[in-house]
């Protein structure tokens, strides 16, 4: 990730992967965090679109707890989004019916 990092610094899948260890870290440290969580978006223009591809990123990958916080993330600094709201309702759906 630091390696990507380095060589292209405004890569959303980079940029939140280093958010969510960042995260994980404060919370086994019980610190409070430095920074705001919409913080690794800010780079980006206020849409939803740099959100949906990184969530839909983590879902590739199976990390559904990742793609919600960048959900959730996106959800507090797009507020009024209703592509954003759907996404996160519809996706444990779509989720729970692969499974069933």
């Amino acid at each position: 990730m630091a390696q990507a990092l380095a060589r292209m610094p405004l890569l959303p899948y980079a940029r939140a992967e280093r958010w969510r260890i960042e995260s994980a870290a404060e919370k086994t440290a019980s610190k409070a965090a430095d920074h705001t969580p919409e913080d690794w978006a800010k780079p980006y223009p206020p849409a939803a679109d740099t959100y949906l591809e990184v969530a839909a990123w983590y879902r590739t990958l199976g990390d559904v707890a990742s793609s919600d916080a960048v959900l959730h993330s996106a959800l507090s600094r797009l507020p009024g989004s209703r592509l954003l709201r759907w996404f996160i309702t519809i996706w444990p759906r779509m989720r729970a019916k692969q499974e069933g």
